[in-house]
């Protein structure tokens, strides 16, 4: 309001001309704060200067004043003293689950907290509980040091927790024994919304990729874990949570750190944390969408009933990250991974790929074509792979005189370490047992095609060695002008100086490599490609959670080998390298 003497319209003040109103018989004088007479005649006073008669505000006119009460109080009836007709509620109720009292009970149990400026003792409040826009039960409030609240279970009824199932309360005050506020209800207060749900954020937006790190997802129930006090022993009530991936021709885009967690009366308030990873395929299909569906598994006389058929989904999109392959093949041609392309006929070992920044190497041996001394071609015979301590050897490099001449010995797959392979490194064949695919950890890929006269290899590695190799494949740096480089970090003009800077001496050979045991005691399941069988959780089976869940590369018809194992005998009698021989 605008000051005495003053008039507005709701944006500005003016000075009111009281002389227009021929308040005096003289000589009226207007002034700011009314007016007053030149002569002999009235003057204006402000009855709210200099001490105020309200309570809260004062309003002077002329010849009076009026009083004015602030937001949420009234005016008694001596129109200057001001009062609460109704308790003041300083913010909405606030509604959350009480553990103490839903263990109680058995039941989970909401408490509904009032925030009010002064407590007294004639402060009433009355408190509606309302499950999915019903009015379900009133209930009584209890005062504590700090706060008014109240208490209520889950309203007695058999209920099922899930996305649609909420919850509020809302509050009403007044004064009991107050008659000047005619005992009148405060208008109701409305808490927010609380859904009884399993929490899952983000549940859209998820962008994971091939090349990338992964994303992660929490997870925990908004309400306590409580089984009837009628079932189990009360500690052993859990709540497990299942994730499920969608499959395409039992083929995954995604892979989770983790298949299901528990959640207990412990630990419900507590998140817990799955994270979610694009699988390498090394196909450039560009992205894809893949629905993580979250479930609650119900565990006979361990699971709250409330929690049956609790179901999220997650929605997550696939990046592709661009593979490059690099081949030798037939007598041999080569391509880099920057589709550079020449040839060499020479024999012996080579190094093939050797990544900079990791123990990661893959070597070629090359043989005379169908094993003859001859005039023949070269051709590639051999290939062993090493990524950590983990070696593998796929080769036909032998031959024997029969009497249909020389013939080759059948092809051979060798674990050279000793020790286990490490997980996530994989052997695979085709049905006819002419085509295998070696899978390292880190996604690299090696293709055999074997034939009568030797074999062909294609190295497929992951956007980590991009601008990281070295060897014949080239540095993979997207320029195939640069690709000879030498081992001294050189470029050589000429492709037969570059691939004999290459060559394999004896201390670095491969195919004779004996390594020493790898402990496996470090090697812990980081990635999950989960069952959809909700009986296949319970029972903890077929549960794929190893490395190898993040590199599944394209080839249905790809059986898996049994890892092969290196005897001591053939340990002291593997043959002499054909570089030696030269």
């Amino acid at each position: 309001p605008c000051p005495g003497g003053y008039q507005g319209d709701g944006m500005m003040c003016t000075d009111i001309d009281e002389c227009s109103l021929n308040p005096c018989s003289g000589i009226c004088s207007n002034s700011p704060d009314g007016y007053k007479a030149v002569g002999n005649c009235c003057q204006n006073v402000s009855e709210c200067f200099p001490e105020s008669p309200c309570d809260h505000l004062c309003i002077n006119v002329p010849g009076s004043y009026q009083c004015q009460c602030k937001e949420g109080y009234r005016l008694k009836e001596d129109m200057k003293t001001c009062f609460e007709p109704i308790p003041i509620m300083s913010d909405k109720p606030i509604l959350k689950p009480n553990q103490n009292e839903s263990v109680k009970r058995s039941q989970v149990t909401f408490e509904c907290n009032i925030p009010v400026v002064n407590k007294s003792d004639d402060e009433e409040y009355e408190v509606q509980w309302i499950r999915n826009d019903t009015v379900k039960a009133a209930t009584t409030t209890r005062r504590d040091n700090a706060t008014v609240f109240a208490e209520i279970d889950v309203f007695g009824d058999p209920v099922r927790f899930s996305e649609g199932f909420e919850i509020h309360c809302q509050v009403r005050s007044r004064f009991k024994r107050d008659p000047q506020s005619n005992y009148s209800w405060s208008p109701w207060l409305l808490s927010d919304n609380f859904s009884a749900v399993l929490s899952v954020n983000p549940t859209t937006g998820i962008l994971v990729k091939e090349d990338g790190p992964g994303v992660n997802i929490t997870v925990r129930p908004t309400v306590p874990i409580i089984c009837s006090s009628d079932l189990i022993e009360f500690k052993q009530c859990a709540l497990v949570v299942q994730f499920k991936i969608p499959r395409i021709e039992h083929r995954a885009d995604i892979a989770v750190s983790q298949c299901a967690m528990q959640f207990t009366i412990d630990n419900w308030e507590r998140e817990q944390v799955i994270e979610v990873k694009a699988v390498r395929d090394f196909v450039n299909d560009g992205t894809s969408d893949a629905d993580l569906e979250i479930q609650t598994v119900f565990l006979t006389n361990r699971t709250p009933p409330e929690w049956l058929d609790m179901d999220v989904h997650v929605q997550v999109i696939s990046q592709n990250a661009p593979s490059r392959m690099c081949y030798s093949i037939t007598d041999p041609h080569y391509m880099t991974f920057d589709r550079k392309k020449y040839n060499f006929y020479g024999l012996g070992e080579f190094v093939l790929v050797k990544a900079k920044h990791r123990a990661f190497e893959i070597q070629t041996r090359t043989w005379r074509c169908r094993g003859q001394w001859t005039t023949h071609p070269s051709c590639n015979c051999g290939v062993a792979i090493k990524e950590g301590n983990d070696v593998i050897t796929v080769d036909m490099c032998q031959w024997q005189c029969t009497d249909n001449g020389v013939q080759h010995v059948p092809i051979r797959v060798r674990k050279r370490n000793k020790g286990a392979l490490r997980m996530g490194v994989g052997i695979f064949k085709d049905k006819t047992g002419t085509e295998y695919k070696v899978v390292m950890r880190s996604g690299a890929t090696v293709r055999v095609e074997t034939h009568s006269w030797g074999i062909n290899v294609y190295v497929t590695v992951p956007e980590d060695d991009h601008q990281s190799t070295e060897g014949l494949c080239g540095n993979n740096n997207g320029n195939a002008n640069d690709d000879f480089v030498g081992r001294d970090g050189q470029v050589i003009p000429l492709h037969i100086d570059f691939v004999e800077s290459w060559r394999v001496n004896r201390t670095e050979n491969l195919f004779t490599f004996v390594g020493v045991a790898m402990s496996q005691n470090d090697e812990k399941p980081t990635n999950c490609c989960c069952p959809v069988d909700a009986e296949d959780f319970v029972n903890r089976t077929n549960f794929d959670c190893s490395f190898s869940a993040l590199v599944q590369p394209k080839r249905a018809e790809l059986q898996k080998v049994d890892h092969p194992y290196t005897t001591n005998c053939e340990t002291s009698s593997r043959r002499q390298s054909v570089g030696d021989r030269r």
